[in-house]
């Protein structure tokens, strides 16, 4: 066993899970940690990184309290080998609050990105790249808690500067363009809404492709702007669209699928 074999099936782990294969992606995550974990120091900070893909990877198939193990074992290392101001901790941070987003324990998400803004604002300032992740997921749980005034807030913090580090069509704009065009569709922002979320939606079919989650997640929120904006045909359309991806990349009991079938049906009772 060799630390380098470990590092390569890591590797593979990430391009599986960014093509959407989470399954083979799980694999090879799990085979990187077991020999990871037998030549390296237990408590090295390197296992942090495993673990925190591995955790990605097992919220992405909906396997949520593996998730929050390992991300809660990724931040303990971490906190341990590098301190409680380190970057590295305040990923851990987000990791965690991600998958508490996705289990909609919005509180306990609120808490884990507060505490990584705190960090990456002070270690590497507000206008960093990844304080501007934090600002998006902040923006994320807000909208989740149904606080529109507060979501668009991060949101105008995080755009700018992420618009000004990255690329035009990249995917941490595409997610602060969605988030952001779904707060406004439900303000009732109609026109600005559906003009975000379709250049979220490009973008994502660009870098992402055209059978990814981040794509169907697109075109979940686009059709709830439709349906919000009274066009119903348009709506049923792109929710259709993001729940064949849905079931084809994450699977017909995943959270995700069964929340689009969910609003598939309610505009469906609603145009009744």
């Amino acid at each position: 066993m060799h630390p380098e074999t470990s590092l390569s099936l890591n590797n593979l782990g990430v391009a599986y899970s960014a093509h959407g294969d989470l399954n083979l992606a799980i694999v090879v995550y799990e085979k990187s940690l077991a020999i990871h974990v037998q030549i390296v120091w237990r408590f090295a900070s390197r296992d942090s990184f495993h673990l925190d893909q591995f955790g990605a990877a097992c919220m992405k198939k909906g396997h949520y309290g593996m998730a929050v193990e390992y991300c809660k074992r990724a931040l303990a290392i971490d906190k341990k080998c590098l301190g409680d101001q380190h970057s590295h901790t305040a990923r851990d941070f987000n990791g965690l609050g991600v998958v508490y987003t996705h289990m909609g324990d919005c509180d306990q998400a609120i808490a884990c990105f507060s505490e990584a803004l705190a960090i990456d604002h002070m270690v590497l300032g507000e206008q960093s790249l990844d304080t501007s992740i934090d600002f998006t997921n902040l923006a994320a749980v807000w909208h989740e808690k149904g606080n529109h005034e507060k979501t668009i807030e991060w949101c105008e913090k995080a755009l700018p500067i992420q618009l000004g580090a990255l690329d035009e069509q990249h995917s941490c704009t595409a997610k602060t363009r969605r988030i952001l065009g779904a707060a406004l569709g439900d303000k009732g922002e109609h026109c600005r809404a559906l003009e975000l979320l379709q250049m979220s939606l490009v973008t994502c079919g660009e870098v992402c492709g055209e059978q990814h989650a981040h794509t169907a997640t697109s075109l979940h929120e686009l059709g709830l702007a439709y349906e919000k904006k009274g066009d119903r045909i348009e709506a049923l359309e792109h929710l259709q669209q993001a729940l064949d991806i849905r079931t084809k990349v994450l699977g017909d009991a995943h959270p995700h699928t069964q929340k689009t079938r969910r609003a598939i049906e309610e505009v469906k009772q609603k145009a009744q």
